[in-house]
């Protein structure tokens, strides 16, 4: 049943296809998500759903994608190669974006940045601390590492040892993720006897990386590909009727049956690829192979661009049905664009004939990150230079109200203070020096005072030589 693996071509032709309607598809799954936990069982609501919905096979052909190219015994691969092209590149696009979304997250939440913001945004990136879309390249990174093992297991596998380990990942991983998301007796029972054999946490996305070699390489006859179809569309649809019954009855958005691993995700995501395969294996036009080949990059920017369509106020809670896929086109048109002028600027880079630029384009993110660094915090204050001058517009009217100080660091107090629940700033005063406070959540204190609408927490950055002074609210 292999099919010789002599089908180079004719897989680099669908695999490109099939990258660039997975990125597509991914910008959609956030753009409708961003909206989707606000409540359940309007119309918008509804379409969102359906929308996310069509769109999880997109992760999981991402990893099928990945096993099919890297698991190839004709891919030029070597243990080198494999560390210096992929697994580095990938911890440098981590490091890159990871810093990126930490210093945005920053400045979105303070309104400024100092440099001890960049720093904290530097620790934060080294403990793992980043976007949460960025999950997906830790997990490929992981997979890049055992890849040389895997390109040897599966040289080796007979037809029977493959159908063994795809029961094997469907029931461990597919089964026991779909079953999860229920409360009764007979599948948490299910659940935990599954658990207890942690064979899941070595067939989990594994299991994608093998599915996607073992589908690119068997010739599936056309009524088992119609078949493959028609359980694709029924896991589909089944996984958007759960989560609508599921999250009726929580009266919470429920996406646990759309969890990647999940058998019904499984199902679709096979069918996507299959589909890919022999459906749409032609020649593609020049802007979807340049979309496929700015993939990884329209990953790691396009949450940045959500963001800021999102800041300058865009929607999705209007005219839902056409907001998410016009709104999805604009954030991957742009995120290509941005993709696209940042690879001729390299190119630029490499024409100039620095050897150690043409040599090692990978680093060159990390250089401009690393310049881009070096210049903005020479030009950034340091946090206890934020309010030092006196506000010109410190409001008359004031009172002082009751507050608690947790801590008063080398240039920031952080506390609570109890304002009865009415709207209004709060000022550190201590003689003729006034420095205004930043609201912060404060969820501990309000649960553990039973304050959850009367106190509001607060951070002042002001130099260390301050102390004693009052809390007043305006």
């Amino acid at each position: 049943m292999r099919n010789g693996i002599d089908m180079e071509e004719k897989k680099i032709i669908y695999l490109e296809s099939l990258r660039f309607a997975a990125c597509f598809f991914v910008v959609v799954r956030h753009v409708a998500s961003n909206d989707w936990y606000g409540g359940v069982g309007t119309f918008a609501w509804g379409v969102m759903t359906a929308y996310i919905g069509i769109s999880t096979f997109a992760v999981p052909v991402f990893f099928m994608i990945s096993g099919a190219l890297f698991l190839n015994p004709n891919k030029d691969f070597s243990i080198k190669k494999l560390f210096l092209n992929n697994v580095l590149k990938c911890f440098l696009f981590l490091i890159f974006w990871g810093f990126v979304y930490q210093l945005y997250s920053t400045y979105t939440e303070n309104g400024f940045l100092t440099r001890t913001d960049m720093l904290v945004a530097v620790r934060n990136v080294m403990k793992a601390d980043t976007q949460i879309h960025l999950w997906f390249v830790y997990a490929i990174i992981g997979l890049y590492l055992t890849a040389p093992l895997l390109r040897v297991t599966v040289q080796k596998l007979s037809e029977s040892d493959w159908k063994y380990f795809l029961l094997v990942f469907f029931v461990f991983s597919g089964i026991a993720c779909f079953f999860s998301n229920f409360d009764f007796p007979f599948a948490k029972n299910l659940c935990r006897w599954l658990d207890k054999f942690s064979v899941s946490s070595f067939v989990g996305y594994s299991g994608y990386f093998l599915l996607g070699y073992y589908l690119s390489v068997i010739e599936i006859k056309k009524s088992r590909r119609n078949v493959l179809y028609v359980l694709g569309i029924f896991g589909l649809c089944l996984s958007v009727a759960l989560t609508f019954l599921q999250s009726y009855a929580k009266k919470v958005p429920f996406a646990g049956f759309f969890e990647n691993c999940s058998f019904l995700i499984v199902l679709y995501s096979v069918s996507v690829f299959v589909f890919f395969r022999y459906a749409l294996n032609r020649k593609t036009c020049a802007f979807v192979r340049s979309g496929a080949n700015s993939s990884f990059g329209i990953y790691g920017i396009h949450m940045l661009v959500l963001f800021l369509l999102w800041k300058a106020g865009l929607t999705t809670l209007n005219h839902t049905l056409a907001a998410v896929p016009l709104i999805s086109a604009l954030v991957f048109m742009i995120s290509f664009a941005s993709v696209r002028a940042a690879s001729e600027l390299d190119d630029i880079l490499c024409h100039l004939n620095f050897r150690f630029l043409s040599r090692n384009r990978m680093f060159h993110p990390v250089l401009c990150m690393a310049f881009c660094a070096l210049i903005t915090f020479q030009f950034l204050p340091s946090r206890s230079q934020i309010f030092l001058a006196e506000l010109p517009d410190y409001p008359v009217s004031r009172r002082e109200i009751p507050h608690y100080i947790d801590s008063f660091s080398t240039d920031l107090i952080r506390g609570w203070a109890y304002n009865n629940g009415q709207p209004g700033e709060i000022f550190y005063v201590e003689g003729d020096k006034v420095y205004k406070a930043m609201p912060k959540s404060r969820i501990d204190v309000q649960e553990s005072f039973g304050l959850e609408t009367d106190a509001v927490g607060f951070e002042i950055i002001a130099p260390n030589e301050l102390n004693g002074g009052g809390i007043v609210f305006c």
